[in-house]
């Protein structure tokens, strides 16, 4: 039975590690910008359908209804451009990222000892270049916290399978 750790304090998650990396704040910064533009151009185009459908022959015949479809359908048009240019900048930012964190994991890989490269797989040292990348860790740092969750990752399977086994062989008595 788990019971919490000592101190811990119920209810209280902890803060999201705040990323200081400009390439982690730019790519965060386009998608947060993406996922808005395409929130405001569904929105905008649902909009403009919804009073289309709603109207269909008065929006021909009517002054007022026509100059008010047409606004609204311009409003969707500006808001998918915009929704281009977001979109445009989120890919840039994300391939200068991934750019990024092959070329530290390509320094990482190099300045690996052999007993490292027995030990610790190609995954870790990926996740460490993107601990250096996204929270622009030392090197050294981030090479220790990503063997150290390799570690934790791989005893926990072994535990699962552990406790799998145990509770096979009790069913098979």
């Amino acid at each position: 039975m788990h019971y919490g750790v000592k101190g811990m304090k119920w209810g209280v998650r902890r803060a999201k590690p705040q990323s200081t990396s400009d390439i982690r704040k730019r790519f965060d910064s386009a998608k947060s910008d993406y996922k808005e533009a395409k929130r405001a151009y569904s929105k905008s185009y649902k909009n403009a359908y919804n009073y289309s459908s709603r109207h269909p022959i008065g929006q021909f015949t009517n002054k007022k209804k026509k100059a008010e479809s047409d606004r609204r359908w311009d409003d969707t048009i500006n808001k998918a451009d915009k929704l281009n240019k977001a979109e445009s900048k989120y890919k840039q930012a994300k391939n200068e990222r991934k750019q990024k964190i092959a070329e530290v994991h390509r320094d990482i890989n190099k300045n690996a000892k052999l007993g490292e490269k027995l030990v610790y797989n190609d995954a870790t040292r990926k996740k460490a270049a993107k601990y250096v990348v996204d929270n622009n860790m030392t090197m050294s740092e981030a090479t220790k916290r990503a063997n150290q969750d390799a570690i934790r990752n791989t005893a926990a399977i072994i535990g699962i399978y552990g406790a799998i086994t145990v509770a096979s062989l009790y069913k098979n008595r």
